[in-house]
């Protein structure tokens, strides 16, 4: 290793410290320096519907969703820069940009999480063929190692795919450990520039966007925003009727809102059943009712689950997860 030696982490829906494969990834490469970057796509900015569904393009985000996405790379990078690191955001095509930014840096390689969807899965591939990229799984319950089946034998059912991974992790606690946060990043490439570059400046925009009070629930981008939300919710008043509340349509607390936060990466769902599995072994001290309790909480981690095989199912078919039933039947190979 040379003073030299850069490896740039690109991220994506990987908005997060705590639990995030692509440090550990990074700090085994044994970089001198670390360039942090997030592209936003071509289409951020574009009017909603002006991008076709059938187009292999990303859609555009609502000015809400913006404002969503501004706070959680704000919130980010005032944790990198903590860590001695910091984050560069750019907006255009990763394809592109990314290989770029690798050769006008002298980067060793690229790491990047294994995508799920099919647009990133080609930006992907083409940055593969220009540069050297590692892959790894990050934002996910299971690495596909620690799947009981291959992901060519996906049960084509959630049902059946439930029941084969609770005989695999008969508990919370059979299932892979969440990471913790890096105390320490390496250095900001000297040449390298920071913060938000050129057009994404326009994300600045949205931080005056403003929710409908009568949504009865702020969201605020960001992990620590994220984290303090678990660390709310998992009550017995509140977790501890999840099942049973689930589906009311008003109420700051009758459901979880994981998911706003998990869609961006700003918190893991392995980070989410940890918590919640000390959360539950504390419910005969909490409530009067804990096998209750433990029962609405443990739908959390059904739901969790729900979310795990969509993801590997997309995975798995491609383009065909757009398609009907009996289409993916006779369809050839997913891309």
């Amino acid at each position: 290793m040379t003073s030299t030696d850069t490896w740039l982490v690109w991220l994506d829906d990987d908005l997060r410290l705590d639990d995030n494969s692509l440090w550990q990834a990074a700090l085994e490469e044994h970089p001198a320096h670390l360039l942090v970057v997030y592209i936003l796509p071509e289409t951020t900015f574009q009017p909603i519907g002006s991008v076709s569904p059938d187009a292999a393009r990303l859609q555009p985000l609502s000015v809400a969703r913006q404002r969503f996405l501004l706070e959680s790379l704000e919130s980010l990078q005032a944790g990198l820069q903590t860590l001695g690191s910091d984050l560069l955001i750019l907006q255009g095509d990763a394809a592109h940009l990314i290989p770029e930014l690798a050769r006008q840096h002298a980067c060793r390689g690229v790491i990047a999480r294994r995508a799920t969807g099919l647009v990133e899965r080609r930006q992907q591939q083409a940055v593969a063929a220009s540069c050297r990229l590692r892959q790894v799984n990050s934002g996910l319950l299971l690495d596909e190692d620690d799947l009981p089946f291959t992901l060519n034998e996906l049960p084509e059912t959630f049902s059946a795919f439930r029941r084969k991974l609770e005989k695999a992790y008969p508990d919370i606690q059979a299932m892979p450990a969440p990471m913790e946060a890096p105390c320490a990043l390496p250095s900001w490439p000297a040449q390298a520039p920071r913060g938000m570059q050129g057009s994404a400046r326009r994300l600045h925009a949205a931080r005056d966007w403003q929710s409908d009070p009568r949504g009865e629930h702020a969201f605020l981008g960001g992990e620590p925003a994220a984290l303090q939300r678990l660390e709310h919710y998992l009550s017995p008043e509140h977790a501890g009727q999840y099942k049973t509340t689930r589906n009311r349509l008003s109420g700051a607390d009758f459901s979880t809102r994981f998911s706003a936060w998990l869609a961006l990466g700003c918190l893991s769902p392995r980070r989410i059943l940890d918590r919640l599995h000390t959360f539950q072994k504390t419910l005969p001290e909490l409530c009067e009712t804990p096998q209750a309790a433990f029962k609405d909480s443990d739908w959390i981690r059904v739901e969790l689950l729900w979310r795990e095989y969509f993801h590997w199912d997309t995975r798995q078919l491609g383009r065909q997860v757009f398609l009907g039933y009996r289409m993916r039947l006779h369809a050839g190979r997913p891309e």
